[in-house]
């Protein structure tokens, strides 16, 4: 997979509920980028996003579907959320340390390619 597509996480925020405007959720937000390295364009993507502390210790695993098409050498950027548990250690340590102190891994259970292939 690493050879068909680049997956980085390059910003990381933080929304409180606006009960207001109907947000109801606080939300750890996350900005991404997917760089589709193959010579076919990518119709979906499926797989496991966890993030972890420097000691290697998992914080958060997330499913993370992406069905938007990515064309050939195309980097796609997009905002993703999580749901803020304030009583989920992980959650709370994951908002509040900067994203240079985590780690990131993304591993695709599945590539669809737009000609019907997959990986």
């Amino acid at each position: 997979y690493n050879k068909a597509l680049t997956f980085t996480v390059y910003d990381k925020g933080f929304q409180e509920a606006d009960i207001m405007n109907s947000e109801y959720q606080d939300l750890i937000t996350f900005e991404i980028a997917i760089q589709n390295k193959t010579g076919k364009e990518i119709k979906a993507i499926k797989g496991p996003l966890s993030f972890f502390d420097l000691f290697g210790e998992e914080l958060y695993t997330a499913s993370y579907t992406q069905e938007d098409p990515i064309k050939p050498n195309e980097i796609y950027k997009t905002q993703i959320s999580v749901d803020y548990n304030q009583f989920t250690d992980g959650l709370k340590t994951l908002k509040n340390k900067d994203l240079s102190a985590l780690k990131f891994e993304y591993i695709p259970e599945k590539i669809i390619f737009a000609d019907g292939t997959e990986l």
